[in-house]
């Protein structure tokens, strides 16, 4: 036997089950006047979902043992999660002489397991189009064989996040000990928990130029996040564990580029590209008075709600090599965002007959992540590749 290993078995086995019922009815309204159209929308949604999990852990067992009851030692888990959502949805959709567009509409949604703060949502919705180019006056002008299509949009939107399913209630954990049932500490509760919103501005503009050959479009967007949802840990006198609270605010700022191009259109050859930028500014502007938490990463690397910072940012001891070649530790240190502020996308399209050749991509950069190869390594013992010789048990944890 080898230092650090068993010479005996485990098995482990899953199962779940998850069931999902989902439907949609609408009814749909159209009538048109002498210069104004009109499109009504009412409808429902509902959407139920059943899943059960199972777990069995066998230890203790030999070669070869393929039964969960042939181990000595055994261990199960089990979960079961029923959850509903519904709601009804109206939307007017107006149009004004063929080139003014308004739609105006909301969304009503319940969750059954929320909690009894987080009552019925209200989200409004409306939005603005305004199809410059499809004017009578333009359609006749030769402006229009350089610039086609001129769309002036903007809109505004609110969204809703349901709490964590029975987040609200303050429940114990059955447990055993010695063989006879015990009670722990459960989820904590949270009364007053309720449903995060989202509300969401965008203008934009988008151009076709040649026939609309050559496509730009432009979105500015403002995205406000209150009554964020978050599980922040109960200071550890309590002795009860994290709890999911509403705790904050969050903006998210940016803009969304597009472009696309029919670069070749022949009666054989067709040869079309696509490509989108966009860029996101991230920050939290509120904590609710909580002061600042971990939320997920590592021991030694942990991604950190606070106020001022982005969402989920990395902060950590950071080794700072000075001048005379030694090293200073500064502790809560910035280490950088774990989203990728500038991302998007390309795609290529060519087709010869029946020939088609097709590629598409997606990018992102200025994001960190964390990489613990190295200190995985180096704690277990392998090798210290990539570790600076002088930071090697210079600090715990490393």
């Amino acid at each position: 036997e080898n230092p650090g290993t068993t010479d005996r078995g485990f098995i482990q086995k899953a199962l779940r089950r998850s069931f999902t019922t989902t439907g949609d009815l609408n009814l749909t309204y159209k009538a048109d006047l002498e210069n104004f159209s009109f499109v009504t929308i009412f409808g429902g949604q509902f959407f139920r979902t059943s899943d059960r999990q199972e777990r069995l852990t066998g230890n203790g067992g030999v070669d070869g043992a393929n039964l969960v009851s042939l181990y000595p030692t055994k261990e199960v888990e089990d979960n079961i999660l029923e959850n509903a959502n519904y709601g009804l949805y109206f939307l007017e959709n107006i149009g004004i002489y063929d080139v003014l567009y308004l739609e105006l509409g909301g969304r009503i949604d319940k969750n059954t397991s929320a909690g009894p703060a987080s009552v019925t949502r209200f989200l409004p919705k409306v939005g603005l189009t305004y199809n410059f180019s499809d004017h009578s006056f333009y359609n006749n002008s030769s402006i229009r064989d350089y610039l086609s299509n001129i769309r002036v949009r903007a809109n505004y939107g609110e969204a809703t996040l349901f709490p964590r399913a029975f987040a609200a209630d303050k429940t114990f954990a059955l447990n055993t000990f010695f063989g006879e049932p015990a009670f722990t500490f459960g989820n904590p509760g949270n009364p007053s928990l309720v449903s995060e919103k989202v509300a969401t501005t965008e203008v934009g503009l988008d151009l076709g130029f040649f026939n609309n050959r050559l496509n730009l479009g432009a979105t500015y967007y403002r995205g406000i996040t209150t009554d964020a949802l978050f599980s922040p840990n109960n200071a550890q006198s309590t002795g009860e564990g994290a709890q999911q609270r509403n705790v904050g605010e969050i903006k998210n700022t940016g803009w969304e580029f597009e472009l696309s191009a029919n670069v070749v259109r022949t009666e054989d050859h067709n040869l079309t590209f696509n490509a989108s930028y966009n860029n996101n500014n991230n920050i939290v502007t509120s904590t609710g008075g909580a002061p600042g938490f971990t939320v997920g990463g590592f021991t030694v690397a942990g991604s950190r709600v606070d106020e001022g910072f982005s969402l989920g940012y990395l902060r950590a001891t950071a080794a700072v090599k000075q001048t005379d070649g030694t090293y200073a530790f500064e502790t809560n240190s910035f280490l950088g965002d774990t989203y990728a502020p500038h991302f998007g996308s390309f795609g290529l399209n060519y087709s010869y007959k029946k020939f088609n050749f097709f590629m598409s991509g997606d990018y992102q950069f200025g994001g960190k992540s964390v990489e613990l190869s190295f200190l995985l390594r180096h704690l277990r013992g392998v090798d210290n590749t990539g570790i600076p010789t002088e930071l090697i048990g210079a600090t715990s944890p490393f």
